[in-house]
């Protein structure tokens, strides 16, 4: 599985807050288009952000990629803020909340 993974360092929590919703709905309504098939968006008590994004292959990775940048600019048009983050392929990853449950037909 690959991953893009993205950190933001805001200079106060109300600025990562709006900066996470505005991601939120974003991103939220691209998991279809761009095959995302785990997003997590967590928002840290030092004004931090990150967010990880999941795919099954690179090329979606790839086209998600060229969509966030777009995202990327508008957050740096509004907020002044420190980034860092990295693509990567998940070598483990658990969710207790992922499991598949078992519904009987009769």
């Amino acid at each position: 599985m690959f991953a893009r993974i993205f950190e933001y360092k805001f200079n106060n929590l109300e600025q990562a807050k709006v900066a996470a919703n505005h991601c939120s709905m974003e991103l939220g309504d691209k998991i279809d288009k761009f095959n995302i098939q785990s997003l997590s968006i967590t928002i840290g008590k030092c004004a931090s952000l990150s967010i990880v994004a999941k795919f099954d292959n690179n090329s979606d990775l790839q086209k998600f990629e060229r969509f966030a940048l777009g995202l990327l600019q508008q957050l740096r048009k509004t907020f002044t803020f420190k980034e860092g983050g990295f693509p990567g392929v998940t070598i483990f990853n658990y969710e207790g909340e992922a499991s598949l449950e078992r519904i009987k037909v009769n």
